[in-house]
């Protein structure tokens, strides 16, 4: 999980490939802002492991995760662009 600067959460859950965000301490609702769909999850120790914000959030409105891949099956570091209401579109990886 990471946190945006104006306090809303951004969780990754490790099996589905989900990428969601939480707002406020209470939340009613938490938002699915994408998935990624390259994620192999054949283990344990496979799927979405880290996420990172941009350090020049908003002005780069870019989150980091780190995952691993069904193809090449591999470790990767890649980028998304969040914006508008947070729907993510995978950029360059």
């Amino acid at each position: 999980m990471a946190f945006l600067p104006d306090g809303r959460l951004i969780v990754i859950e490790q099996r589905t490939g989900l990428v969601r965000v939480i707002v406020g301490l209470f939340p009613t609702a938490v938002a699915s802002v994408g998935t990624i769909s390259s994620v192999s999850t054949d283990d344990n120790e496979r799927g979405l492991l880290g996420i990172a914000v941009d350090p020049g959030w908003p002005g780069r409105p870019y989150i980091y995760v780190h995952h691993t891949s069904t193809s090449p099956r591999c470790v990767r570091i890649s980028r998304f662009r969040l914006s508008g209401d947070l729907n993510g579109t995978e950029r360059a990886c």
